[in-house]
C-alpha cells in the first residue's frame, strides 16, 4: 500500500511543470528555429531574384547598345549607284589580281582608338570560308595598322613578317585557307552624333604564299583611291 502525501503530491506536480516548461521552450525554440530557417532562406532566394534582375537588366542594357552598334554598322550610307561601282571595282580585282577576300569594315571608338570592329561586307573567292566579324576588339597593334593605312591611304601587311603571338597575324592565320598578305585602307572617317569616331576601312586579301606582286599592289592602291572618292562623295 502507497501513502500519499501532500508533500509527495507537491513535487510531482513541480517535476510535471518542470517538464512541461522544458517542452514548451523545447518546442518554441523548435518553431523558432524552423521560422528563422524559413526567413533565411526567403531571404536568400530574394537576394537571389535580386541580383538575376541586376544581371538581367545589364545583359539588356547591353543588347541595346549591341542592336544600336549594329543598325549603324550596316548603314555605309552609299546610294545603290555608288554601291555598284564599289562592287565592280572588288570585281575587277578578284579578275587581274591575287586578290581572294575583301571586308568592308565599320569600327567605333571612345575618343581616340578604335575598340571594335564589325565586317558590314564580305566578297569572297570560292576557296574562302566565311568569318563572321562581329564587334571584334580591336587592340594596339591593329591600330597601328590602321594608322599606317591612313598615312599611306593604302598599307600592304605581309602576315609571315609579323610576329608569331601579334593580334593580326593571330587573326589572319586563323582563317581557312590562312592569309599571307593584306592591303588596308581607309575610305571614309565620320563621326556620330556624341563626337566619337567612324572609321569605314576595307581589307584586301590573298592567300597565295608569295603574296602579292607589285602589278597586285598598283591595282589594289588605284582601286582603293577609286573607293575612297566613292565612299568620301558618300553622306554621313
Amino acid at each position: 500500500m502507497v501513502f500519499e502525501t501532500a508533500e509527495s503530491n507537491t513535487v510531482v506536480i513541480a517535476v510535471i511543470g518542470g517538464v512541461f516548461s522544458v517542452l514548451v521552450a523545447l518546442m518554441t525554440g523548435l518553431f523558432a528555429y524552423r521560422g528563422n530557417r524559413e526567413m533565411l532562406k526567403a531571404q536568400d532566394e530574394a537576394d537571389r531574384l535580386r541580383q538575376e534582375n541586376e544581371e538581367l537588366s545589364s545583359r539588356l542594357g547591353c543588347f541595346r547598345d549591341e542592336i544600336d552598334m549594329h543598325r549603324k554598322a550596316l548603314e555605309l550610307k552609299l546610294t545603290l549607284g555608288e554601291w555598284s561601282r564599289v562592287q565592280l571595282l572588288s570585281q575587277r580585282l578578284f579578275m587581274h589580281a591575287q586578290v581572294e577576300r575583301i571586308l568592308f569594315f565599320r569600327g567605333w571608338n571612345g575618343r581616340d582608338a578604335l575598340q571594335f570592329a564589325t565586317a558590314v561586307h564580305q566578297i569572297r573567292s570560292d576557296r574562302s570560308v566565311h568569318y563572321d566579324y562581329i564587334h571584334y576588339p580591336v587592340g594596339e597593334t591593329y591600330n597601328m595598322h590602321l594608322a599606317l593605312a591612313e598615312k599611306e591611304r593604302v598599307h600592304f601587311i605581309k602576315i609571315d613578317g609579323l610576329d608569331a603571338a601579334d593580334e593580326i597575324t593571330q587573326l589572319y592565320h586563323g582563317e581557312i585557307p590562312p592569309i599571307s598578305e593584306t592591303a588596308w585602307s581607309v575610305l571614309k572617317n565620320a563621326e556620330d552624333d556624341e563626337g566619337r569616331a567612324i572609321k569605314t576601312f576595307v581589307s584586301i586579301s590573298t592567300f597565295s604564299g608569295e603574296g602579292y606582286t607589285e602589278a597586285d599592289r598598283n591595282l589594289i592602291r588605284r582601286v582603293c583611291y577609286e573607293m575612297q572618292g566613292i565612299f568620301e562623295g558618300g553622306q554621313e
